[in-house]
């Protein structure tokens, strides 16, 4: 069975199983951390959240494809509009997501001990880099991977510090 899904053919789908994975992974180490916490409420959030992120990433994947075809885009004749406009999209994702986890963070840390607002950022910072992983499932070039694993960060802290910007740009999402 390992060795069907690892075929050069269902890249894809080896790469949305494991993200899928990574998410369950994820989402279960934030019930095991909330519980004791009693912040069971991050971890229904969170969940939901990934969930309007995995269809937003496949339903946004199914148009740039079809706006690709309906241009003649592709990677040899129109190399640069199909790289851009998959690199916009892809980031647009990531800077939503981090633009919601920064929010979701501030929601359940402010007015808490310092600790625990430590677990809810760290938690939210990871929460990142798993949108980036499932983001990764439908743009899976590594220029991709780079641009949105250097937007994680940057994306999430900024709009830590700046929560009216997230919510200006991204509030609809949120």
């Amino acid at each position: 069975m390992l060795k069907w899904l690892t075929h050069d053919d269902r890249e894809d789908l080896f790469n949305a199983l494991v993200a899928l994975a990574l998410n369950g992974i994820f989402l279960g180490l934030v019930a095991l951390v909330a519980w004791p916490l009693q912040k069971l409420s991050l971890l229904s959030l969170l969940a939901r959240g990934y969930g309007v992120l995995w269809v937003a990433v496949f339903a946004s994947a199914l148009l740039l494809t079809l706006f690709h075809r309906l241009l003649h885009m592709n990677l040899y004749d129109r190399y640069n509009g199909y790289v851009i406009s998959t690199l916009l999209v892809s980031g647009l994702l990531q800077l939503g997501w981090s633009a919601f986890a920064a929010q979701t963070a501030r929601t359940f840390g402010i007015g808490e001990a310092f600790w625990i607002s430590t677990i809810v950022y760290v938690l939210g910072f990871l929460s990142c880099w798993i949108a980036s992983q499932v983001i990764a499932a439908s743009y899976s070039g590594q220029i991709y991977k780079l641009v949105n694993l250097a937007l994680l960060p940057i994306g999430f802290f900024l709009f830590i510090l700046w929560p009216d910007g997230g919510q200006m740009l991204f509030g609809w999402l949120i």
